[in-house]
């Protein structure tokens, strides 16, 4: 196994190799707090607290949906924020990540797909017949039809 391989291999499995090596952050203690609730298989319902500016935005809406696609591009992600464009935002931050070379050099199996609008995009995928977005975005008080 080459370098790239183990180091691609090691992110997949660890969200904090993932996001010491594609997002250039490490883990304090109150992450690896969420990032052990958030790697475990089940429960898959976590919910997360923590004072505004610690992390929560990039690590839960960021950097944990990305990981997420790694592993299985074919998945499905809603999230939801106060605002659409709080939403959008964040929802473009994964889709930047998604297109980066580190990103992309890690997981060259993740392919940006034909639709791709703000906030709403999707990935290849190997079925013609899933139509939905590969990530939604909206606020909680939009209109959007799910």
């Amino acid at each position: 196994m080459t370098r790239k391989q183990a180091l691609a291999l090691a992110a997949m499995s660890s969200l904090t190799v993932y996001a010491r090596e594609v997002h250039g952050l490490e883990a304090a203690r109150h992450h690896q707090v969420w990032v052990d609730a958030l790697e475990r298989p089940e429960p898959r319902r976590v919910l997360i607290t923590a004072p505004p500016e610690h992390g929560k935005s990039t690590w839960i809406a960021v950097v944990y949906p990305a990981w997420r696609l790694a592993q299985d591009p074919t998945q499905h992600i809603i999230l939801t924020s106060v605002t659409d464009a709080q939403a959008e935002d964040r929802a473009d931050a994964v889709a930047g990540t998604v297109l980066s070379p580190v990103y992309r050099r890690l997981f060259p199996h993740v392919r940006r797909g034909t639709r791709w609008t703000r906030g709403n995009w999707e990935l290849a995928r190997p079925r013609s017949d899933d139509k939905d977005v590969t990530f939604f975005a909206c606020g909680v008080g939009s209109s959007a039809l799910i």
